[in-house]
């Protein structure tokens, strides 16, 4: 004992035989925690590293997307600006004119 171990901990255990199948166990009224072997943590290093990295470009290029959609909306508003301040200048002039 006292030695460090790389251990994943389950917040939701729902389902205590599916717990126990998957190698945890119960340690403390309902906290589930597996020990992992050295394999075991590499896997999992492994998998979060490559899915962060996965999750990071995703969402790099959904902000380039959005990034490209308010461009066009930010344009578009500024076109309707500038008809609508049109629409006023001409209403104005035809005031004047009366």
């Amino acid at each position: 004992m006292g030695e460090n171990v790389p251990a994943l901990f389950c917040l939701d255990a729902s389902n205590p035989e599916k717990m126990i199948t998957a190698g945890f166990i119960d340690i403390q009224n309902g906290r589930w925690v597996k020990l992992l072997t050295e394999t075991e943590f590499k896997e999992v290093l492994i998998y979060t590293v490559d899915d962060s990295e996965a999750r990071v470009t995703s969402h790099n290029e959904r902000i380039e997307e959005l990034k490209a959609s308010m461009d066009n909306k930010q344009t578009r508003m500024k076109e309707l600006q500038a008809l609508l301040e049109q629409a006023q200048a001409r209403r104005r002039d035809r005031d004047m004119e009366r």
